[in-house]
């Protein structure tokens, strides 16, 4: 796959969300004059494929994708309601605010504005959709960057602009009941929120930069389940050495590696599997 589906952006405004999913495809991007066509359907409409060949002025080549993901990427990219374009309609209105800071009434006024509140949720929703486990709103000169990591790496998602940063992360810090006003030392809390019907925890941790506040939002997805030892993907001989530790009376297990690898996964999976009711676990 020639671009990672949490990372597809429009490529026309003729292409509507209802064409995609009808004809089971999704333009993943024009390179080198090829239009790169992700498509989960086993029958590809030929007039599909030439109507957007002829809007987007490229010859395509199809390439396989999931299909969930794919229809999570249209709703992204292509829907009415995606970060993308509430991000859009942001950038003609409020361009010319004040590059100084906020004053504190006005922080949490931006903080409670419609949109605001639309583009944090739809931010947090889209990193669901895209399994992220992590979410980074980093402050530049320029722009909030907004990344979400995936299996382990940063992708880019949609970043609102950078008069728009304050008013991001003040919503951020009123939803984790942190102090909006204070913008000089690290605060860490807690968000508790339904998304897409599901329960999620997130871990809100800011630091202040150069360019303004930075933050860091850890997604915990309590609906998604913990999968067992035998689901987390080791081979065969490993899940057996690590059996046999576990196994063992004393001692002690240490699980490291980068963030969004697995650690706490794998040592609930282990916890789970020592757990009998006879012990006692903190």
């Amino acid at each position: 796959m020639t671009v990672p589906l949490s990372q597809v952006r429009a490529l026309s405004p003729r292409i509507t969300p209802d064409f995609l999913e009808e004809h089971g495809v999704l333009p993943l991007r024009v390179h080198d004059g090829t239009l790169h066509l992700g498509h989960w359907s086993a029958d590809v409409s030929d007039e599909a494929v030439i109507q957007l060949e002829e809007v987007l002025g490229a010859r395509a080549a199809l390439e396989p994708v999931d299909e969930d993901e794919a229809r999570a990427a249209i709703r992204r990219a292509y829907g009415e309601t995606s970060a993308q374009s509430v991000i859009d309609a942001m950038h003609g209105g409020a361009a010319e605010r004040d590059a100084e800071a906020p004053a504190i009434d006005d922080l949490r006024a931006l903080a409670n504005e419609a949109p605001v509140i639309r583009l944090v949720s739809l931010l947090l929703s889209e990193a669901l959709d895209a399994r992220a486990s992590d979410v980074h709103l980093e402050a530049y000169p320029g722009t909030l960057r907004v990344r979400y990591r995936v299996d382990g790496v940063l992708q880019e998602a949609p970043s609102p602009p950078r008069h728009m940063a304050p008013a991001v992360v003040s919503r951020l810090k009123v939803m984790a009941d942190l102090d909006i006003a204070e913008r000089r030392t690290p605060q860490d809390g807690r968000i508790r929120l339904a998304l897409q019907d599901r329960q999620v925890d997130v871990r809100v941790s800011t630091v202040p930069t150069l360019h303004g506040e930075s933050v860091v939002l850890r997604l915990l997805d309590k609906q998604a389940g913990r999968p067992g030892l035998d689901g987390l993907g080791m081979r065969d001989e490993d899940l057996r050495r690590f059996t046999e530790v576990l196994a063992r009376p004393h001692g002690v297990v240490l699980a490291t590696g980068p963030t969004g690898s697995g650690k706490t996964t794998t040592l609930y999976a282990a916890l789970d599997q020592l757990r009998t009711g006879r012990e006692k676990i903190v």
